[in-house]
């Protein structure tokens, strides 16, 4: 099992590999900040997301985020589609419209439904996906 230090390294590293490519603009940059969203203990790990650091408060970049497994290190990556389905799959809605916001159970959703579908779609040639 991996300590609390050792999976803020690796969600760093993740975070500055893949949310501060050259391709971003030097004044963009700085505005992304990384944000430890919740601590999970079955599978043991943290979520963490990407948000804006100036406007508004917790804009997601069209991005899910992802968790760091406790257990290997291993990182899962989630797009902003992916929340919302867990979001309307698990929490209550207000007006009709679901929360967004990322709880355990979301992450666990996450997981459990979202990443073993993909892999599962991963391990087909691009004719059985399209039947």
């Amino acid at each position: 099992m991996l300590s609390d230090g050792e999976i803020q390294s690796i969600s760093e590293l993740h975070f500055n590999e893949h949310y501060r490519p050259q391709a971003l603009s030097a004044a963009a940059r700085p505005m992304l900040q990384l944000i430890r969203v919740c601590v999970l203990d079955n599978p043991p790990g943290v979520y963490y997301g990407v948000r804006m650091a100036e406007p508004e408060e917790g804009l997601l970049l069209g991005d899910g985020g992802f968790f760091v497994d406790r257990r290997d290190g291993g990182i899962h990556k989630f797009g902003s589609g992916d929340v919302a389905e867990a979001c309307r799959a698990l929490e209550p809605r207000h007006n009709g419209i679901p929360t967004m916001q990322v709880t355990p159970a979301v992450v666990q959703f996450l997981l459990e439904h979202i990443d073993r579908r993909r892999l599962a779609s991963h391990s087909k040639r691009w004719w059985q996906i399209w039947r």
